[in-house]
């Protein structure tokens, strides 16, 4: 068996949230609960910068598909498939401006 480098690329934290935190919150659901430990993925610098620079491009190739895409095809211009792409365009490029202020 070939010897292998292996290189961490990202970590793992887990986060704590005591019930002090929320005094409104009302437990009582797993999903929900400030008690459960949630796990929190922790990027180097690097791997910010080139997610900030990747998400936009997604976010373009989104809605390009779905909004500019279907003045191509030969059926009606569908509405939700115009929302779907807008959607898809804020969601990555608002991806984008939260990671970009993480390294702060």
């Amino acid at each position: 068996m070939p010897h292998t480098n292996h290189r961490q690329v990202a970590s793992l934290h887990n986060v704590d949230s005591p019930p002090r935190d929320y005094p409104d919150f009302i437990g009582g659901t797993s999903l929900a609960s400030s008690l459960i430990q949630t796990t929190m993925l922790k990027l180097a610098d690097g791997q910010r910068a080139v997610l900030v620079q990747a998400f936009p491009a997604v976010g373009n190739l989104g809605i390009g598909a779905l909004v500019f895409g279907q003045f191509l095809r030969q059926q009606p211009f569908s509405t939700m498939l115009a929302l779907a792409g807008i959607g898809i365009w804020f969601w990555f490029v608002g991806l984008a401006v939260v990671l970009s202020g993480e390294g702060r």
